[in-house]
Parts: C-alpha cells; structure tokens; sequence
C-alpha cells in the first residue's frame, strides 16, 4: 500500500472520518528505548501507513534522560495484526521494545486512566526557556487526526527538533480533539539565531499544513506556558466538545434528566435570560472542581 508521504494528507484526513466502522478491535502500544531524531514520525507514519484507517482514542510520548516512552491507543477497523505488524518493523528498525494490550469494553476507561497516568505530574519539560515551545493542536470539529501528528512530527525531524512530552487532553475515544506538545528546538543549530530559524521554518510549514486539515495550532513559548497561575479561556459548547457543556456537568453531577427539563422550558419560552443562567447553576450548585 501507498505510504503516508505519497498520498495527499487532505484526502488521508477526509478518508479518516468516512470510515465505516465495523468490527473493530482497540490496542493500547506501548514503545520505549533510546530517545532519537525522528522516532516520533517514524512510530506515527507507520500507524497512519495502515489501512483501513487506524483511529486513535489516547496518545502520551515522552523523552526524558535519554530514552523515549510513547502509548498509543488505536481502534482498528478489522483485525490489529497489519498494525501490530507494522509497528513492529518500524520498532526493530530504530531498536525499541514494543508492547501490545488489547482492550475490550470493560477495560477502556481503565486503559486510558493507565495512558493519562502516564503523563508527568510534576511540572513542565526542564529546558532552556528560548529553546522550548508549548504548542497545541485542536480539531476544529471535534477531530484531530492521527496524520496531523504525523505533519507535525516530519516537519520537527526535518529540523533536528525533538518532542519532549505529547499529552492527549481530551478523553472520548475516536474523538481525540486536543493534543499538547513540548517541542524542544536546543539541538537543532549552534546558535540562538539558527536555532531561532529553524523554529519560524518550523511553525510556518506546520501551520500551512494543518490549515488544509482544518486543526488549529496555538504556540507558547515554555516561559509564558510553564508559569504557575494561568488561565485560560476558551468555548466549550460546539467548540471543544460537540454536545452541550451544561449536559456534560450535569450528567457527572447526577442532574442531566433535571438539566434536560430546564432546557425544554428554555425552548417552549417559559424561562428566558437571566433566570434561565442562574437556574443551571443551581442545579450545578456543590459540583467539585476534578470533573
């Protein structure tokens, strides 16, 4: 089959989303070895090479004194065996060992519980500040897919810059929409002026590239982005997730049939404005701050 970087990275994506989803298994690769230039595109190109197209759920890399972790929750379409199969090769080729868990309905949320863990707790990538970028990527439709992590991680090896730490923020399987990534530009020229060029390059090919994906790139240098208090803002109905964020807390806070009621009310006109904003916050009222 073709690989990844003769076909159009557009139609790679529309592909994706037409799928047709029949029977399916998930996996959770698990990776590791000695940390090198352009593991992480390699480990993503011989996913997305894979067809009928992989879609993935969890996704956490790290680099950290010299060695590189990466888990990858996947859900073929199929059987696993041509993925498993290419993930191998791709893992004797650049001397890492590899793991394979299958994942039923019943071990999914605890998989990807076991994926989330496996992020650092303890703060940001330690690096030079200058040298070190926060960058996000966000599907604009609630998708992001495998290839654009695929754009990314070309484009950085292309340019001897590293990632340090790739955590996946969003939690739905299939509907991986937000992707953080520390990329780590200290060893990709002699100077702060080349390293410099080589970050702009980066950032302006990647950009370019994701637009025709329809995924949005937001990039912090790790000075601003490793500051304690911080916060940001953003939409969430329609925006980060496709369903209603009011339904959402409401459903961890165990009032969605009362939520449900109040918007029906909404729409039949008789709560409007004000009123209606202070009714879903009471029903909200003691909702903790980890949901």
């Amino acid at each position: 089959s073709m690989r990844i970087e003769t076909e159009s990275a557009a139609a790679l994506f529309q592909a994706e989303r037409e799928v047709v989803k029949e029977v399916t298994e998930r996996i959770l690769l698990r990776l590791s070895g000695p940390a090198q230039r352009g593991v992480s595109a390699a480990l993503l190109r011989a996913v997305a090479s894979v067809r009928p197209v992989v879609r993935f759920g969890g996704l956490s890399s790290l680099h950290i004194h010299g060695q590189f972790c990466m888990m990858i929750l996947c859900e073929v379409t199929g059987s696993s065996s041509t993925l498993c199969k290419e993930v191998a090769y791709m893992a004797r080729d650049w001397n890492l060992e590899m793991g394979v868990d299958k994942i039923d309905e019943s071990s999914a949320v605890a998989q990807r519980m076991d994926v989330d863990s496996f992020h650092m707790r303890d703060g940001s990538p330690s690096a030079v500040d200058d040298d070190l970028l926060s960058m996000t990527l966000m599907g604009t439709d609630g998708v992001l897919s495998v290839h654009a992590l695929v754009t990314v991680s070309r484009e950085a090896a292309a340019r001897n810059l590293s990632f340090q730490k790739i955590s996946n923020l969003s939690a739905d399987f299939g509907e991986c929409s937000v992707v953080s990534l520390w990329v780590d530009a200290s060893q990709s020229g002699e100077t702060a002026e080349a390293r410099e060029v080589a970050i702009e390059s980066f950032l302006l090919s990647v950009r370019e590239q994701l637009q025709e994906q329809s995924i949005d790139v937001a990039v912090q240098r790790a000075g601003a982005a490793k500051r304690r208090k911080r916060m940001v803002v953003f939409d969430m109905t329609g925006t980060l997730v496709k369903s209603n964020a009011y339904a959402i807390l409401a459903r961890a806070h165990g009032c969605e049939a009362e939520m449900q009621r109040l918007y029906e009310q909404h729409e039949a006109g008789a709560i409007e404005g004000i009123a209606f904003l202070r009714a879903r916050c009471e029903l909200l009222r003691g909702l903790t701050d980890d949901v």
